[in-house]
């Protein structure tokens, strides 16, 4: 019988402590993303409740490694443990960080340029016009061209509010994480 077709059958006749555990760990983990999001919002006394339930969330985590390593054949490698450690989510931080920047510099290029093309410094037909045909001939005219980086200058805008809310959330959960050590 191949591999494939064994681990296909351990996984479809799950047993019921782990098939309880996993509903457990699902349970416990939209509990931690409320009591996150709450305590983002500004609610004070939450830590307490959050590191209790990040404790049941790594045992269920344990329970249901140990029941998958319990079922898998022999000669296979035991499941990788997802949660990342507290250095993972502070190199997941920098990196978020590190993005920020970039978003915030092309930021800086489109307001720049806007700002250009507003106080009518240079040739703005030369300057957005190349050897490539654009769109049309819209494509030349300073009022479009505003437009299109009106329209760049907000997705830039959502990007970064997304990008640092990811890097302070990332950088809260591994001081979250370094506080239980």
């Amino acid at each position: 019988m191949s591999s494939g077709l064994i681990l296909a059958l351990l996984l479809a006749g799950t047993a019921p402590e782990r098939e309880a555990a996993r509903a457990e760990l699902e349970a416990v983990a939209v509990r931690i993303e409320h009591l996150k999001a709450r305590h983002a919002a500004g609610e004070a006394g939450l830590i307490p409740e959050l590191q209790r339930l990040l404790v049941r969330a790594q045992e269920l985590a344990h329970t249901l490694d140990r029941i998958d390593h319990a079922q898998r054949p022999a000669g296979h490698p035991p499941l990788r443990n997802a949660a990342p450690t507290a250095e993972e989510l502070h190199e997941r931080a920098d990196a978020a960080r590190d993005e920020v920047d970039r978003i915030r510099s092309a930021l800086e290029k489109v307001e720049s340029t806007l700002a250009e093309l507003r106080s009518g410094r240079g040739a703005p037909q030369a300057r957005f016009t190349s050897a490539r045909p654009g769109p049309g001939p819209e494509s030349a005219d300073p009022v479009y061209r505003a437009a299109v980086l009106e329209l760049q200058r907000a997705r830039l805008q959502r990007s970064l509010a997304q990008m640092i809310a990811q890097a302070e959330r990332l950088e809260a959960e591994a001081r979250l994480l370094d506080s239980m050590k």
